[in-house]
C-alpha cells in the first residue's frame, strides 16, 4: 500500500505487510472472483477477511456462524475475567496457576 499519511488522516482501514513508495500504473484490467493467495493462504471469493492492529484472519463462509459464536463466548469470558481483576483477583488465581488451586 502507499499514501500512508492520507490513509491515516482519513481513518481508512488498510492492512498490509508494508508500504510501497513508487506509484502504481493502471496498464491492465484487474480480475475479480478468482482464487488468490495472501501471505501463503488461499483466499477464495466469498471468504471473510477481518483485520485490526493485531493481525488479519480469514474466515470461510460456511464457518462464519461457528466462528462468531466462539468469538462472542470468548468476549464474555474475557469480560468476566476483567470484572474479577477489577475486584482484586489476580490472573494467577483466575487461571488456576497458584499452588493452592493446583492441589485441588
Amino acid at each position: 500500500m502507499r499514501d500512508l499519511g492520507a490513509i491515516r488522516r482519513l481513518g481508512f482501514p488498510v492492512f498490509a505487510r508494508g508500504t510501497a513508495l513508487p506509484g502504481t500504473a493502471k496498464s491492465a484490467h484487474g480480475t475479480i472472483d478468482l482464487v488468490t493467495t495472501c501471505g501463503g493462504t488461499f483466499v477464495s471469493p466469498g471468504d471473510i477477511i477481518v483485520g485490526d492492529e493485531s493481525g488479519i484472519v480469514l474466515i470461510r463462509p460456511d464457518e462464519a456462524e461457528q466462528v462468531l459464536a466462539r468469538a462472542e463466548e470468548r468476549c464474555r469470558k474475557e469480560a468476566k475475567m476483567m470484572d474479577e481483576l477489577r475486584r482484586g483477583r489476580t490472573t494467577i488465581e483466575l487461571l488456576g496457576l497458584d499452588k493452592d488451586s493446583a492441589s485441588n
